[in-house]
């Protein structure tokens, strides 16, 4: 798969984030500048398009660009024979109803509602929007310890510029005042795609998902070292306060997990590093793209 740029590309170094998760020494990280809020935003809209990101591209032009290339993408004959899909009217519709799903579980009888379409039907256009690189399903993470857990995937854009564009985000609905919920679906895309990509060349063979029991328990992201099966656990919120509730779900997972809980972070928007229990800190989420080495 094709990944838009990293933020550690994007600033020409080479992120250590997911290969540090298991060394107990690495944590807490070194004092860093965090990025504003505003900044934050501004990564968010923007994502990591090499077309973007090189030229800078805002306002009408970025929206432009975009435009541009779901059409481009979408509308290839080559690519129809994927899914029999005929109606470019409603892959796109699929795809919207995707975007503003972002971050949250796959429920395809509700998408099937929304759509106005056959589940059979519904299920090629969310296969084919995968093999066109456009979207990602996050898998459920279970053990046999947590056998009530879901197996419904996450569902996750690409690249979030191109979700913004697609559910008409900009900066107001974005800010901390707004009282919508994109940022925090957006910020939590954000990670999920940095950290993906990151594992696509680290040095640790790791499987990513995430976790939700029938209790109400979730976590965002678990990072799963295959060879030794140690667990990380990581908690996104768009917020620069930090508080012990936001850590709640890793002390389940800890208290559940035993030695196997390596690590629990919750990265967040401000530039505090905080401690909120044995092996839990809520660190900020410019941390991902960190690139030291101890």
């Amino acid at each position: 798969m094709l990944w838009p740029l990293s933020q550690g590309e994007i600033r020409g170094v080479r992120e250590t984030f997911l290969d540090t998760l298991f060394e107990p020494d690495a944590w807490p990280p070194p004092a860093a500048r965090a990025p504003s809020r505003p900044d934050i935003d501004a990564l968010l809209l923007a994502g990591g398009f090499p077309e973007i990101v090189t030229e800078a591209l805002g306002g009408r032009q970025r929206r432009d660009w975009f435009e541009s290339y779901v059409a481009d993408v979408i509308s290839r004959e080559a690519l129809r024979p994927l899914a029999d899909v005929r109606l470019e009217g409603e892959l796109r519709r699929i795809f919207r109803l995707l975007a503003a799903r972002t971050s949250q579980e796959l429920v395809l009888s509700d998408l099937t509602a929304d759509a106005e379409l056959s589940r059979e039907t519904v299920g090629s256009y969310v296969a084919l929007l995968q093999a066109l690189y456009l979207v990602h399903l996050l898998p459920a993470w279970a053990t046999s310890r947590t056998t009530r857990a879901k197996r419904r995937p996450k569902i996750h854009l690409v690249d979030t510029g191109l979700a913004a564009e697609l559910c008409g985000y900009g900066e107001a609905d974005l800010a901390p005042t707004s009282a919508g919920t994109a940022a925090g679906a957006l910020l939590e895309t954000f990670v999920v795609g940095e950290l993906l990509k990151q594992a696509s060349w680290g040095e640790r063979s790791l499987d990513l998902a995430h976790f939700r029991d029938r209790r109400g328990n979730e976590v965002d992201v678990i990072v799963e070292e295959r060879r030794s099966g140690a667990v990380a656990a990581i908690e996104v919120k768009a917020t620069a306060t930090p508080t012990a509730s936001h850590a709640r779900p890793l002390h389940f997972l800890r208290e559940r997990l035993g030695t196997r809980f390596a690590l629990g972070l919750v990265l967040h928007c401000g530039a505090t590093v905080l401690p909120l229990g044995e092996r839990v800190w809520a660190v900020p989420v410019a941390t991902v793209w960190r690139a030291d080495r101890r």
